[in-house]
């Protein structure tokens, strides 16, 4: 871990026993991370560190893996996440000035799965697998759109396995550590523009499109946790960054410009329905997180988390065209690290049924200056709802993004931009 990170702790610390002045101003670690990986802590607003009592620790706080019960358990289920509005309004200036524009609603199923096993009284061993981020951008008629020399669409989706190893080291205190396998995807589609020699106009002359395959890069994470008599309990988790390299295809479609001289003249200059090599990376961020839950009666219990995410290593999406260099592009992003807090309650009744509420208030790691046609992220807050009951748990996000007005895009693409999106989840247990 490097030193930066370490000094991070402190200031998570001071920031638990501040809440009132925490609450006045939103924190998050937004961008495309996915929080929910399993409903019980979905519903709980990701408010999980301190108490981390599922196999699901292992996403959350991997020491809670030490604590579990001494059976083999195993917790599978789905996440269904819906994109289900997200609307540009162009502004000037610029080339969005006097347009709108609007992404096609999506829904994605995400598995998640983890399974616990004992070795002996006090070492525990678990496997993981889930999907901890996911971008995806789908702008609708984009043979009109406004940022269509930008991107049309963009969706980078990632999957993690994740085997652990957990110590209890005292009745109250488990410590454990894992390694995390990732893969990931890119796929990004845009239009290339040429100036029409004859009149002067620019125009769209194809469509460029850019799939890598499943690309792979290692990480780990760890942490504790800490039961302090039967009202009190805190931990802390970290999760490494990684850096994936990826490497894969481009291919350009020619579209008819209605001048055939044109067409012809762009046919004999340009690489149509070749296979172009292209590569990029990403670098995905570390995480850092605080959590304390409380028992303020029998059948209640409050939990307050802090995680810090370290979006600067995600500064630019660049594609590279080694042979074709006329068809590479960086796309800044100039993320910066940012800060989540997420609150959750739980609330048990006689007949072993628990209701869960949750909050979570992000604020967006992405500058104006960046804020466009590949991502358009905002400051957002989460509510969370569940019920759970032996071996079924439920769970419901609601996430509603502030609207986002920019004037000083680096591709003059300026506008606003607002939307939502909500999350089911069913994880069955056993």
């Amino acid at each position: 871990m490097s030193t930066s990170r370490i000094y991070r702790a402190p200031t998570l610390a001071l920031g638990l026993f501040t809440l009132s002045a925490v609450a006045a101003g939103p924190l998050a670690a937004g961008g495309f991370l996915l929080f929910e990986q399993a409903s019980k802590p979905a519903a709980l607003g990701g408010a999980f560190v301190a108490q981390a009592d599922d196999p699901s620790a292992m996403f959350y706080n991997v020491g809670g893996l030490a604590l579990l019960g001494d059976k083999p358990q195993v917790t599978a289920g789905i996440g269904s996440y819906s994109r289900n509005e997200a609307l540009y309004q162009g502004l000037p200036p610029g080339g969005g000035e006097g347009t709108t524009g609007e992404q096609e609603s999506a829904t994605f199923v995400l598995p998640h799965a983890y399974l616990a096993q004992p070795l002996g009284q006090r070492i525990k061993v678990g496997l993981g697998l889930y999907q901890p981020f996911l971008l995806d951008t789908d702008w609708a008629e984009p043979d009109s759109f406004a940022g269509r020399a930008i991107v049309t669409r963009a969706k980078i989706t990632t999957l993690d396995l994740n085997p652990s190893i957990a110590f209890k080291l005292t009745d109250s205190l488990g410590f454990g550590f894992g390694a995390i396998y990732r893969t990931s995807s890119l796929l990004v589609r845009r239009r290339e523009q040429r100036t029409n020699p004859f009149t002067g106009a620019l125009l769209d002359v194809a469509s460029l499109s850019v799939d890598t395959a499943m690309d792979d890069g290692f990480g780990w994470n760890t942490g504790f946790l800490h039961r302090i008599g039967r009202r009190l309990s805190w931990g802390a988790a970290y999760r490494s960054e990684i850096e994936i390299d990826a490497s894969g295809e481009g291919r350009l479609t020619q579209i008819p410009t209605g001048n055939v001289s044109l067409d012809e003249l762009l046919r004999v200059t340009l690489p149509f329905d070749q296979d172009l090599g292209v590569t990029s990376a990403v670098t995905f961020p570390d995480q850092l997180s605080l959590g304390v839950a409380l028992r303020l009666a029998k059948k209640a219990v409050l939990e307050v988390d802090l995680v810090q995410t370290g979006w600067s290593s995600f500064q630019q999406l660049a594609l590279n065209f080694a042979s074709d260099p006329e068809f590479s592009r960086t796309l800044e992003q100039n993320f910066e690290d940012t800060d989540t807090l997420r609150a959750g309650l739980r609330l048990a009744n006689r007949s072993g049924a628990e209701l869960r509420f949750g909050i979570a208030i992000d604020e967006s790691p992405q500058p104006e200056a960046t804020v466009g046609p590949l991502l358009a992220d905002a400051d957002s807050t989460s509510f969370s709802v569940g019920v759970g009951k032996e071996p079924l748990d439920l769970s419901f996000v609601w996430t509603s993004a502030d609207r986002r007005t920019v004037t000083s895009n680096v591709d003059d693409f300026n506008g606003n931009h607002s939307g939502n999106s909500w999350w089911f989840g069913i994880t069955i247990s056993k």
